[in-house]
């Protein structure tokens, strides 16, 4: 088999594979991240009018209690204005409700955000517009990384939206948010296809995989390889040791095994390994 032919496409992020086959991630278009936002807060501001309405049904049935007791809104409002000018605590009620009034809005608002993108790595509309939140160690995203993208949301909107300039001019489209937890939001047609592969096409991939024998490995190789990948293809390739690189590259030839019938280059041995032991680990924490 002739060594994997390169995606020319300008248009995706090749990240500096070993060889052989890129890492082939598309970032998603600015415009259509600001429709699926926007999209977004509709649905999250529907939330919030629900939260709203119960509040005041609840404030309305307080009060319709109070009436059905005989207390006017007029009567009402001196008892008010007297109890506030001599009970303090009476203040401190009507801060407290104003806070959890304040912080449920905030927790509905960032927690549709949240939730969902911890859960599926997509949002209703990032969904509709095709878009997906993934990880660029090739994991599932973590609380840690889905918080810290909502936090840094701030930030990415402060005075002359430097989250903009960041997602136009990174060559991974990522605003402030991303390059933090160390995410980006791409684009497909087929999520499906095109997300749940990392380190080698979707069709390469499954291609090798009919065709070759994994042999014998224990779970700490596959972790630390899992790890040796991540820093090698995604991270600082030059910190690591020369003999490092040439122990896993034995590895994944020993572990990768070809026929005469599909001969296989190494480095795309290597970006396979890689590939195997991610799919491996992405059905263990989806299990």
């Amino acid at each position: 088999m002739e060594k994997i032919t390169e995606n020319q496409d300008s248009e995706r992020v090749a990240h500096d594979a070993y060889a052989g086959v890129k890492l082939q991630l598309q970032p998603a278009p600015i415009l259509r991240r600001m429709l699926a936002y926007t999209i977004d807060l509709g649905f999250a501001g529907c939330l919030v009018y629900a939260f709203g309405f119960l509040v005041i049904v609840i404030i309305a049935v307080i009060g319709g209690a109070g009436a059905v007791s005989g207390l006017s809104l007029a009567t009402f409002r001196d008892w008010a204005v007297q109890s506030l000018a001599k009970n303090t605590w009476l203040i401190l009620l009507l801060f407290g409700i104003f806070i959890f009034v304040f912080l449920g809005i905030l927790i509905i608002n960032h927690g549709y955000f949240v939730v969902q993108e911890f859960k599926k790595g997509t949002t209703p509309g990032k969904k509709f517009m095709g878009l997906k939140v993934v990880s660029l160690n090739g994991s599932r995203l973590t609380m840690k990384q889905v918080m810290g993208r909502e936090v840094f949301r701030y930030v990415d909107c402060m005075l002359f939206f430097p989250g903009l300039f960041s997602t136009l001019f990174t060559a991974k489209g990522q605003r402030l948010g991303d390059l933090f937890a160390g995410t980006m939001v791409v684009y497909s047609k087929s999520l499906e296809n095109e997300i749940h592969y990392l380190y080698l096409k979707r069709e390469d991939y499954l291609l090798i995989e009919s065709q070759v024998v994994i042999g014998e490995f224990t779970q700490d190789q596959e972790e630390e390889f899992l790890q040796f990948s991540y820093q090698y293809h995604v991270g600082n390739r030059a910190e690591i040791a020369a003999d490092m690189i040439a122990g896993w590259e034995r590895f994944a030839d020993a572990l990768v095994q070809t026929t005469e019938d599909f001969p296989l280059h190494p480095k795309d041995k290597f970006l396979f390994a890689a590939e195997y032991f991610r799919q491996k680990n992405m059905k263990r924490i989806q299990a």
